[in-house]
């Protein structure tokens, strides 16, 4: 690659901390690096000292800053949860302040009145970034390094997703093929009753997590686990290792190493589900070399189930590897300044025909590196349209290290300047999982007798962007008023093709279907230019 003062660019947005118990997160980390959590008996100055922080690598580094009214009202709103009554008063109050020290007295004030009603710390900083609305995470210096791990395909730790299934101890909940645990002969959904001695019972999942599962690599750990059939407990020992989590699959999420890549048995169309992540390319590189060997002719990439990733760089590498030279893509610093990146000629699969699967789940690394591959005229879109903007990330330390601030450092312009964001498919499909998924709601409401604007019905499911809330399909389940969020929260969508068991396989095969179309088309002409290649050499 050249021009290459990028280097700093784009890096993870927040992923679910351990102090959450939010739902499964992997136990990994160093012992010697452990968050630094603000609770709720701890002073207020010092949660406001982190939000005063937090403002201000938000002025130095955030391409196009909210306004100052903007991040006192998100304060207000978070420490009040919403309340209307109170949040205006509040923010009007913050927004007087001309100096830290000021802040921190008029937040401590808005802590001691608004206390009995505030959730946990964690909490609060979580509806803090929301409630701004511009990209902004932030996360304990502790866990970036953990979600630096994972995203560079460097993660430490025992290779399981941990957790607690609302009961009194935690669980493994997926063993990661290749990891100290799957090579232990761990199974999934096993009851960890203690961890080097530790009783874990009733003890919260990060507390188990950051205290006793995590540790550096080579160190080992004494678990006694249960499993749900009630056999006697096992004592078990491993030893913290590497762990590889492969972001490229073949069909039915096979590994690379297992060469199932074929879209149909007879037919030479390979099919990858890829991922984004420091490993990416090389896991390219090596289906590369396996494809040829299979005789692939035309090649799917399927870029339908969101980023492993939110560090840019990975997705510049990824493009970089597909492109036979030529522009990918231009941005602009906070300064005006105007950068341009430029592809090398690797051009992994050269002369293999290219088909990318799109849909509303294709993250912002996906979608950026499928514009690039588009405005190259080096592969054909299929799909649905992304629904998620393509922005540059990048974290930043706070002062005292104590947390990171992933927020938007620079706007992407696609290398074709007479195309914008969004991203358009070659052949946009009829989105045949969406409706799938509304009528499996619909279904799920009526069985439960609940309507679907009952306003109990949000916190049946999980909250996950899924279904444009102005098509005619949603409108026809939900009133036209209702704001895009609640929409998606009463779907209760997290992924359309993967976690649904109800018709997203199905749907799923509705949309490779069209893909499949696409390929053979590109195949018949590949096995028309091998005509004309044969009948143009001489015998």
């Amino acid at each position: 690659m050249r021009a290459s003062n990028w280097s700093g660019l784009a890096i993870l947005a927040i992923a679910a901390m351990a102090t959450l118990q939010c739902g499964p997160v992997l136990a990994n980390d160093e012992e010697s690096t452990k968050p630094t959590i603000v609770l709720d008996h701890e002073l207020p100055s010092h949660l406001a000292a982190v939000t005063w922080s937090l403002f201000e690598t938000i002025d130095q580094h955030h391409i196009s800053p909210p306004s100052r009214e903007t991040l006192m009202t998100a304060v207000a709103n978070a420490a009040y949860q919403g309340d209307r009554k109170h949040v205006q008063v509040a923010a009007a109050k913050l927004l007087a302040c001309q100096s830290q020290a000021e802040f921190i007295s008029a937040f401590v004030d808005l802590w001691q009145l608004s206390h009995s009603k505030v959730r946990p710390a964690n909490s609060y900083l979580s509806l803090l970034t929301t409630s701004m609305a511009s990209r902004v995470s932030i996360v304990p210096a502790a866990e970036y390094v953990v979600q630096e791990q994972l995203q560079n395909n460097r993660y430490v730790g025992l290779g399981v997703t941990v957790g607690n299934d609302h009961g009194p101890n935690i669980s493994f909940a997926t063993i990661v093929p290749g990891g100290a645990a799957d090579r232990g002969g761990l199974v999934n959904g096993e009851t960890v009753l203690e961890v080097d001695g530790h009783d874990t019972t009733n003890v919260p999942l990060g507390e188990v997590i950051s205290k006793w599962l995590r540790g550096p690599k080579g160190t080992q750990v004494t678990l006694k686990l249960a499993s749900r059939e009630n056999l006697a407990a096992r004592e078990v020992i491993l030893t913290r290792s590497v762990v590889r989590i492969d972001s490229v699959r073949g069909r039915n999420g096979s590994s690379v190493s297992q060469g199932n890549f074929r879209d149909q048995p007879s037919v030479p169309i390979g099919y990858l589900e890829v991922g984004i992540k420091g490993s990416t390319l090389q896991e390219l590189r090596d289906a590369e070399i396996r494809m040829r060997a299979d005789g692939i002719r035309v090649l799917i990439l399927d870029f339908r189930f969101g980023d492993s990733s939110s560090i840019f760089h990975h997705a510049r590498l990824v493009a970089d590897g597909l492109l036979d030279g030529g522009p990918m893509w231009s941005w602009q610093d906070r300064s005006g300044e105007w950068h341009v990146e430029v592809a090398d000629r690797e051009c992994l699969f050269r002369d293999i025909p290219l088909v990318i699967m799109v849909n509303q789940h294709s993250g912002s690394l996906h979608t950026a590196v499928a514009a690039a591959l588009q405005d190259a005229g080096r592969a054909t879109i299929v799909g649905v349209k992304p629904e998620e903007a393509v922005v540059v990330l990048n974290s930043y330390p706070f002062a005292n290290g104590e947390y990171y601030a992933t927020l938007p450092s620079a706007k992407l312009v696609r290398g074709r300047t007479d195309r914008s964001w969004p991203l358009i498919p070659d052949h946009p499909t009829e989105d045949a999982a969406a409706a799938a998924v509304l009528k499996t709601a619909a279904d799920r409401f009526a069985a439960k007798g609940v309507s679907p604007t009952s306003p109990s019905v949000p916190n049946l499911f999980y909250i996950r962007r899924g279904v444009e809330s102005g098509s005619s399909s949603v409108s026809a389940l939900f009133p036209a008023n209702l704001q895009e969020v609640e929409v998606l929260t009463r779907l209760g969508v997290r992924s359309l093709t993967r976690v649904s068991p109800s018709g997203n396989i199905q749907s799923r095969e509705v949309e490779n279907e069209t893909a499949r179309k696409i390929a053979m088309q590109l195949l018949e002409n590949v096995y028309k230019q091998d005509q004309e290649i044969n009948r143009s050499v001489p015998e």
